[in-house]
């Protein structure tokens, strides 16, 4: 972002930026970016790889399901489709195969 700013000529913006505005600039950073990212490797050494994919290929479908339930969005034939061959591709890719 430092660049786009530069390039802008936005520099002298940043006088504007508060207090408060730079803690949640930390704040997200920090949850959002690297806190993140040690909760998830730190997470890993405690639940297997294949769970682990599972849960994060879950997201995207969570997300519309909530949306559906909690917020009452209205989703065409074709996107619940699209959810279901994608909750089936995700549980193809995570189910045991036996050795041939």
């Amino acid at each position: 972002m430092l660049v786009i700013v530069l390039f802008a000529d936005h520099i002298g913006d940043f006088s504007q930026v508060t207090p408060r505005n730079w803690f949640f600039i930390a704040l997200i950073g920090l949850t959002t970016g690297s806190g993140a990212i040690f909760l998830y490797y730190y997470g890993l050494r405690h639940v297997k790889a294949s769970l682990s994919t599972f849960l994060e290929l879950m997201y995207p479908i969570t997300a519309v399901v909530l949306d559906y339930f909690v917020n009452g969005t209205k989703y065409s034939p074709v996107q619940w489709i699209a959810a279901f061959v994608m909750l089936f591709a995700i549980v193809m890719l995570n189910v045991d195969r036996k050795s041939k």
